[in-house]
């Protein structure tokens, strides 16, 4: 509390005249905002710093497909089942593709 107390002592030398109490005034007002001003700066950098561990945990990842999960033969598997293509065409293209054709 000293430092606003110099700073105060300072504003009434150069201000002292009666006259000029709005300008005090002001002037407190100004200075009293700054220093919020400077708190809430460095409270929001202190709480917006995270640790790289806490950064790696909130990033969104997508999932990790399941194993042996296959999308392109999940979608050939999808257009069988629509109708799309005949069976024959279905077990050539799984076959083409790698994969195991059902029994």
């Amino acid at each position: 509390m000293t430092g606003l107390a110099v700073v105060l002592a300072v504003i009434g030398a150069r201000f002292g005249h009666p006259g000029h109490r709005p300008l005090r005034l002001l002037l407190f007002v100004l200075f009293i905002a700054l220093v919020v001003a400077v708190v809430w700066l460095i409270v929001r950098e202190v709480r917006q710093r995270r640790t790289p561990q806490e950064m790696a945990a909130s990033a969104v990842r997508a999932p990790a497909p399941l194993p042996g999960y296959d999308d392109a033969l999940e979608q050939l598997r999808l257009r069988y089942v629509r109708g799309e293509i005949e069976r024959d065409e279905y077990l050539q293209k799984v076959e083409d593709l790698g994969g195991t054709p059902p029994a």
